[in-house]
């Protein structure tokens, strides 16, 4: 796989994977080393879409890829007295269903796991409320991604 800089427009071309997956972002040195395919420079772009969603949405962003022992969140936030997990999906068309649909109840117990563990290491964030998100993104080829919030996606 190809992994060059583009000086001429500052962003970061990843070539290859499936069918000759491409995928170009914004230069960003979260990116620069480490990135094996397409699909995980897909997934870090809409995880930075999110985040920065979120902070204009008035979010406080507290982490991001948090891991716990049951796996990781994405992103965690705050918006006043409560505590927000999000789970980020991003998909590049439809082939497989619109991204939200990839959350299983497999995943939702993971998520709920993750973000009590992560809780439980922060006992002065104990009396906040708290739940579990999820933002899908659609980055189509020729188009303008889609953000899709879904509050309190997660419950248990």
């Amino acid at each position: 796989m190809a992994v060059r800089p583009s000086p001429k427009f500052r962003f970061w071309e990843f070539g290859g994977g499936r069918e000759g997956a491409t995928a170009a972002l914004y230069w960003n040195p979260r990116y620069k080393f480490a990135m094996t395919t397409a699909r995980q420079a897909l997934g870090r772009w809409g995880e930075d879409a999110a985040a920065q969603y979120l902070t204009r949405k008035g979010y406080a962003l507290l982490e991001t890829n948090a891991r716990t022992p049951y796996g990781e969140i994405d992103l965690v936030a705050r918006l006043g007295d409560t505590l927000i997990f999000v789970e980020v999906k991003t998909r590049s068309s439809r082939a497989y269903g619109v991204p939200e649909t990839s959350i299983t109840p497999q995943k939702q117990e993971h998520l709920i796991a993750s973000a009590e563990a992560w809780l439980e290491e922060r006992p002065a964030l104990h009396e906040l409320d708290w739940r579990i998100d999820v933002i899908a993104i659609e980055r189509p080829a020729n188009a303008a991604p889609r953000i899709k919030h879904i509050e309190n996606a997660v419950t248990g």
